[in-house]
């Protein structure tokens, strides 16, 4: 029960800590990027849980997943399934913004680590946030800084 407790904790905090930027970006960007269809299906907990799962046969080498790993996945369409190709495309368009959760490279972030997609998995899963959400987030605290 106490790591149920811990659980909740964690997710009521980063719920709180994003309500009011996510609450700003919400309205006033709601329609400035139309949705792609491939986003609706796809929760965080599922872009987490799904990206956990093929980490490593995204990044084989484990140097992280490149670009290149990246687009030779999306050219093996047939290999995922749906809602992993769902994931494999959003993973795509936000590349540069997951690629960013932490500095654990030296010079420009230009691969997802093993360090980034932890740090993405917990706020997928614990602030019920999209990869939308993420990076509209991550825009604004860049554009402050």
């Amino acid at each position: 029960m106490p790591e149920e407790e811990t659980h909740n904790k964690r997710r009521e905090a980063a719920q709180h800590a994003f309500q009011d930027v996510l609450g700003q970006l919400r309205t006033t960007e709601a329609d400035s990027e139309p949705m792609t269809g491939n986003e609706a299906p796809l929760d965080g907990a599922t872009v987490a849980k799904l990206l956990e799962k093929n980490f490593s046969r995204l990044d084989p080498n484990g140097n992280g997943i490149t670009r290149e790993e990246l687009a030779q996945a999306l050219l093996s369409q047939g290999s995922y399934s749906k809602d992993e190709y769902a994931m494999l495309q959003l993973i795509g368009k936000y590349f540069d913004t997951i690629a960013n959760m932490c500095e654990d490279e030296q010079g420009p972030q230009s691969v997802i680590t093993s360090l980034d997609k932890d740090v993405l998995n917990q706020f997928l899963i614990y602030s019920n946030l999209s990869l939308s959400d993420l990076h509209k987030w991550r825009s604004v605290v860049e554009n402050v800084d």
